[in-house]
């Protein structure tokens, strides 16, 4: 059996234990029943999120054997792969529960479900190279670390003409989270001197491209 079909068996298994431990950790109906009046302009945004954002971060334990069975079916190394995952979703809780919860009303408003139709449109139209999506992420050098900063600045071209700014920030958490698993950082600072033209950092002079 493959990897990827021991991943896809591992995460149909675990979807009854993680709903089963979401429950233990948020009582849904009382959520529920909180959120019945809860407005962008309402006085109990804070109390909302204030009691129940701790509850999100602590239920992203119960992601953990998805997370590993996803891993799996990518072929990336499960233990170096998971830890992503996790901060991705920490990542997607900050978002939500900052400023109270503010990017939950945005995502109410008409404009967000256009920008949304952009940023789909966008990350089809700035995709990384195949030789890029064939490399581990993990394994990533200067030439894939471009490549992807050069998808990101598209998309962001792109997403900044929509009128609802949490489109992008979807994109951006996602993006930074991700990205931290790679080697990219350590080329980064090279990259803005050599964008920016600065003395010492010419294509004759290239202290650090060697991964």
């Amino acid at each position: 059996m493959s990897g990827s079909d021991v991943g896809y068996r591992q995460t149909l298994v675990a979807i009854p234990e993680v709903r089963a431990c979401l429950l233990n950790r948020i009582d849904v109906f009382e959520m529920k029943g909180d959120a019945v009046l809860l407005s962008e302009s309402s006085e109990r945004r804070k109390d909302f999120f204030g009691k129940y954002c701790p509850k999100f971060n602590e239920s992203v334990d119960c992601f953990d054997d998805i997370f590993e069975g996803i891993a799996k079916c990518t072929g990336e190394e499960t233990e170096k792969i998971v830890p992503v995952f996790k901060d991705v979703a920490y990542g997607v809780v900050d978002l939500v529960c900052e400023n109270d919860g503010q990017f939950v009303f945005e995502t109410q408003k008409p404009e967000f479900m256009a920008c949304l139709g952009t940023l789909r449109e966008s990350v089809t139209e700035c995709k990384i190279s195949n030789v890029t999506k064939s490399i581990s992420l993990i394994h990533y050098g200067e030439e894939q670390c471009r490549d992807v900063e050069n998808s990101r600045e598209c998309v962001k071209q792109k997403v900044d003409t929509c009128s609802s700014p949490a489109v992008y920030n979807i994109f951006e958490v996602l993006y930074n989270r991700i990205m931290k698993a790679s080697n990219c950082h350590q080329y980064t600072k090279i990259v803005e001197l050599y964008d920016n033209n600065i003395d010492g950092a010419s294509s004759n002079d290239d202290p650090g491209f060697n991964g």
